[in-house]
């Protein structure tokens, strides 16, 4: 749940300062199955809410986020 995350970040940042990284999202390369081609994968942080982005045959590897989201 986002509000669980955010709050989890707010503990953080009163323990220690600064922020948590528990509303972030992780941007990853992997298949469905073995033997699938490799495919693009967004998740949260804890793996829930995973999407993919990429649906193709092209070697698809080291995911990056770009300066504007």
């Amino acid at each position: 749940d986002q509000r669980l995350r955010r709050f989890a970040d707010l503990v953080m940042k009163a323990l220690t300062g600064e922020m948590g990284i528990f509303s972030t999202k992780l941007a990853f390369v992997g298949a469905k199955r073995a033997g699938d081609p490799k495919q693009l994968f967004i998740s949260n942080f804890d793996g829930t809410g995973l999407q993919q982005i990429t649906d193709n045959r092209s070697i698809n590897m080291s995911p990056a986020w770009s300066p504007d989201g």
